[in-house]
C-alpha cells in the first residue's frame, strides 16, 4: 500500500519485524533513488500509514528514511590497451585511482 499511494518503488522499501518497540510493531525503510528522503515526506507517509489507517502491517508501523551508511570499496582497473590512447587521455582515465 506505502508503495502504491506515494509512488515508491516496492524495490525500496525495507521491512524490521518486531522492531524496537516489541513484538507486533514494525519499522519500513524507505530508500529513494535521488538520495536523501526529507522529514516532511517522512511525516507524509507516517501520517498516511497510522493517522489515515492504511498500516495493514501491524497496529504499530512506522516509517523512516534508510540510515545512510559509508564503505570503503577496493576496486581494480583494467585496461584492456593504452597503446592508442593520447597522454591526456591515459592522465585523466589514473585521476582518482591510487595504487
Amino acid at each position: 500500500m506505502i508503495a502504491s499511494v506515494l509512488g515508491l518503488s516496492i524495490d525500496r522499501i525495507y521491512f524490521l519485524h518486531d522492531a524496537p518497540r516489541g513484538p507486533g510493531t514494525a519499522n519500513a525503510y524507505l530508500l529513494l533513488d535521488s538520495g536523501e528522503i526529507s522529514q516532511p515526506f517522512i511525516d507524509a507517509v507516517n501520517d498516511y500509514v497510522n493517522t489515515q489507517g492504511h498500516h495493514g502491517h501491524g497496529d504499530d508501523l512506522q516509517c523512516y528514511a534508510m540510515p545512510e551508511t559509508s564503505h570503503t570499496l577496493a576496486v581494480t582497473v583494467y585496461v584492456k590497451s593504452v597503446e592508442n590512447m593520447e597522454a591526456e587521455d591515459l592522465s585523466a582515465l589514473k585521476t582518482g585511482i591510487t595504487t
